[in-house]
């Protein structure tokens, strides 16, 4: 659950990160022995479902590992690299799923963690992340085109939050990760006194 999934090019899906049983128990229910889940961790594998071979009644899904491996998130987003059809661009993410915290109505749980971007090649199955100095942002909604990223809302460290990030696909470098609003509106209401942020 709370995994990514993006199309890439015609007939490949991608698959990655998300919240997975980390332990389980035996219990018997009615003399039968069962496995219930009992912890959730995050899950750190990339997965490439290929279209083509489902319809072919063939294994569709091939697990690609990256050199180096990558961190577990959950709560992440990707974004497809214009003009390259063997690329994307993953956002932070979180190793707990805060959301699910916040349903059970349980405190959220601090991690360390700096706002990541990762570069993955995954026909090469390269992966290369760069840190920024900015906190963690995972569970938020997210829209592309074909020059920007833009993130929104989510959870930045334990809070919820309704700031919006814009990141520049094609930026030479990736600290060109811009806050963009701070909040949707002000307390009277009024959204036309929103100013952008530096």
């Amino acid at each position: 659950m709370s995994h990514i999934i993006r199309t890439v090019g015609t007939s490949t899906v991608l698959i990655y990160g998300g919240l997975g049983c980390k332990k389980y128990l035996q219990v018997t229910v009615n003399t039968k022995v069962e496995s219930r889940c009992t912890e959730l961790g995050s899950l750190n594998d990339l997965w490439e479902f290929n279209v083509l071979k489902a319809l072919a009644g063939q294994q569709p899904l091939s697990l690609l590992e990256t050199s180096p491996s990558m961190q577990g998130l959950a709560g992440i987003s990707m974004a497809i690299v214009p003009n390259a059809d063997n690329r994307v661009l993953t956002y932070r993410g979180s190793t707990v799923m805060n959301i699910q915290t916040l349903m059970l109505q349980r405190l959220p749980v601090a991690v360390d963690g700096a706002f990541r971007i990762r570069n993955i090649e995954f026909r090469s199955r390269k992966a290369a992340r760069t840190d920024l100095a900015l906190p963690d942002l995972s569970s938020h909604a997210y829209v592309q085109n074909s020059t920007h990223v833009i993130l929104f809302g989510g959870f930045i460290g334990v809070a919820l939050t309704s700031a919006a990030f814009v990141y520049e696909i094609a930026a030479a470098s990736p600290t060109k990760v811009l806050l963009l609003l701070t909040e949707l509106n002000d307390a009277s209401g009024n959204p036309d006194s929103i100013s952008p942020q530096p």
